[in-house]
């Protein structure tokens, strides 16, 4: 009997499932260590097979900034151009893209040289813990982030992925051996970005919840059950909303939508769901300059879900301990390195406390910072990635029963695995090819063979990547 080890349910920075803490996954289903409060509303995030949700975290990293609006991406040194700020991850994360989805090492600063590896990748070493990856095509502009989630009841896991350039929303089910088809899509609004998964008219079926950067909307649409999305339904979210999670706030047992506001206000909104799938108007927090993720999670074990924020501008994560009752407390803010765009919480060196993960991408590299259980945490070690990191997913990759960081490196055109050691710190990076220009990723064991595997967006092809694990280092 194979045990998994996922840092709860993710996906972008950004993006599908909620979840949190460490979880044990014994042939692909949760056994969890559920806090009664969050128990009943946990279940109804998004988690496919593969994935947990234990109710303690449900957060992670969701999506940054991105074109529409007519804001320019940011471009590197090579002078092209893409969206950054995809952190799905499963290692405390959120609904989002299982998600992910959302959230996130070794000398402090330190980066990995590294030698060429297969494929001309940058790597400190031959990497066996994920296979080629695969590419499956969709009727899609601009693809930015993904979620996983079984849509259609049939018990295998499926891929909702976002398209900022044609507003809309891609649905593609899965067969249960790690391949996807492409169904159908959906009209959202202007600059479809950030998305998450869950229940969120308790009826028992999944619905999407989709962020629109250029239409300053949320978009709600309500599942049948069948994997078709036939009822939409549009709410203010603020300027330039660039992330999204579901979590239950205030404990009424209904999901709840964070969103992050990128232009003008800087700002986190709430809007408190009433179990119909109905939003009601948001409540801002302000935030530093140029938030772009955002995880969710009981920081300082007091039972309520509490939000860590990164920011692009000035360089740190910001915490907002929840009250309980869906209102939040004053940012405290927290050093990482420069750009941070995507953050992911999980109990990285098993004291029962949750810990940060961010992606720093102006400086290729990771800042993990050791939670203390008061909602407080200890400074920053950084840990070497590739080129420009915006998305991070938790999970045990090598099987060895501690967690581990996977990052995609857009400008590398690959993904880092970073192996944890349990005690909080992580070895060398492992990189693998991942498409042109991957953006939010998540983990979910796709295929049932006990292993964690990756699933991605391909933004240069406009196509969903998978990655199938090994469990092998």
């Amino acid at each position: 009997m194979k045990t998994i080890r996922l840092a709860c349910f993710v996906t972008l920075s950004l993006s599908g499932v909620l979840g949190c803490g460490p979880t044990d996954m014994v042939n692909g289903d949760a056994s969890s260590s559920t806090s009664e409060s969050y128990g009943e509303v946990s279940s109804r995030l998004s988690s496919g097979p593969g994935s947990a949700n234990d109710g303690r975290a449900a957060a992670h990293g969701m999506f940054g900034r991105g074109a529409a609006g007519g804001r320019p991406l940011p471009t590197r040194g090579d002078g092209h151009r893409h969206h950054p700020g995809h952190g799905h991850a499963q290692g405390g994360t959120g609904c989002g893209a299982n998600t992910g989805s959302g959230g996130t090492d070794t000398g402090s600063g330190g980066t990995s040289a590294g030698t060429a590896g297969s494929g001309g990748v940058d790597s400190e070493g031959p990497g066996t813990s994920f296979g080629d990856e695969a590419l499956y095509g969709q009727n899609a502009s601009q693809s930015i982030a993904v979620a996983l989630g079984d849509l259609n009841g049939d018990g295998k896991t499926d891929v909702a992925v976002t398209n900022d350039g044609s507003g809309t929303v891609n649905v593609m089910f899965g067969a249960g051996d790690g391949s996807f088809v492409y169904d159908a899509q959906y009209a959202t609004g202007p600059g479809a970005y950030s998305l998450a998964i869950g229940d969120m008219n308790s009826d028992g079926k999944l619905d999407l919840v989709v962020a629109n950067n250029s239409g300053s909307t949320l978009s709600v649409l309500l599942g049948a059950g069948d994997g078709t999305f036939p009822t939409k339904s549009d709410y203010e979210a603020g300027d330039f909303p660039v992330g999204v999670q579901l979590a239950d706030l205030n404990h009424d047992g209904n999901l709840d939508v964070v969103t992050l506001n990128y232009a003008t206000k800087n700002a986190v909104s709430v809007l408190l769901g009433d179990g119909t799938g109905a939003l009601a108007a948001k409540v801002d927090y302000p935030l530093a300059d140029g938030p772009s993720a955002i995880a969710v999670g009981d920081l300082n074990g007091d039972g309520h879900l509490d939000l860590v924020v990164s920011s692009l501008g000035d360089g740190v994560v910001e915490v907002l301990l929840g009250a309980g009752d869906g209102t939040f407390g004053n940012a405290v803010d927290y050093a990482t390195g420069t750009e941070v765009q995507a953050v992911a919480l999980a109990d990285l060196n098993g004291d029962g406390n949750l810990d940060i993960v961010a992606a720093n991408a102006a400086v290729d590299s990771v800042s993990v910072l050791l939670g203390n259980g008061t909602g407080t945490f200890g400074s920053k070690t950084d840990y070497g990635t590739s080129t420009f990191p915006i998305s991070i997913a938790i999970g045990d990759i090598t099987g060895d029963g501690v967690l581990d960081l996977v990052v995609a490196n857009t400008f590398a055109n690959s993904i880092s695995v970073l192996p944890g050691t349990g005690d909080g710190a992580f070895g060398p990076k492992v990189d693998y090819p991942a498409g042109v220009y991957p953006q939010s990723l998540v983990l979910s064991d796709l295929n049932a063979d006990g292993f964690l595997d990756l699933t991605l967006v391909d933004y240069g092809t406009d196509a969903v990547g998978v990655l199938l694990g090994t469990g092998h280092p």
